[in-house]
């Protein structure tokens, strides 16, 4: 009978413990929503706005709606902004994205990335080798066709023949988020 008393006890106890933490819980995200506010009472603290375009903090990056869908990006435009590029469009239905098997491969992040930006503007994008070492099985390419090439460089976009050129030193996320913002009209 003393054990029954003992394990209701116990319970108790719990139950308080747990009661109290979820009150604990529910306070603290009601200051934390309190202290945190912005200007004008508005708490977006992670939304960020260029050239009337609004964007999200995401988990590791960040998110701009238009269009009614939601594009993931690494960088905002503004830290973009001090890279040399060229105004380009896009003339056909069809590009290639053409690479250096020896730095990427068709399964790169790029690459796909690349191929995305595409199909967001119902382009098809083929994956294309700029030469024929190293290639799998995928057709070799150069800048006398419709193609977008990524290729290790300066960070720079540029126009060559039929290319549109995606050049980048170290990170190549910045060059593709530059290219999509310059896609997108977002950044002219």
């Amino acid at each position: 009978m003393e054990k029954k008393q003992s394990l209701l006890k116990n319970k108790k106890i719990l139950v308080y413990f747990l009661g109290g933490m979820i009150i604990f819980l529910m306070v603290g995200s009601l200051l934390s929503l309190w202290a945190f506010k912005g200007e004008n009472g508005n708490t977006e603290v992670n939304a960020y706005e260029y050239n009337g375009y609004k964007f999200l903090k995401a988990n590791n990056g960040f998110i701009l709606s238009i269009n009614n869908k939601d594009i993931g990006f690494n960088y905002l435009p503004n830290e973009l902004e001090g890279i040399n590029n060229d105004d380009f469009n896009f003339l056909n239905n069809k590009y290639y994205v053409i690479f250096n098997p020896e730095e990427l491969n068709e399964g790169s992040y790029e690459i796909n990335r690349i191929r995305g930006i595409l199909n967001y503007f119902n382009i098809l994008g083929a994956p294309a080798c700029d030469k024929e070492e190293k290639c799998s099985d995928i057709p070799v390419k150069d800048c006398s066709v419709d193609a977008v090439y990524i290729k290790k460089g300066e960070n720079k976009i540029y126009k060559d023949n039929k290319c549109i050129v995606l050049s980048y030193n170290e990170d190549s996320a910045k060059i593709v988020d530059l290219f999509f913002y310059k896609a997108l009209g977002v950044m002219k």
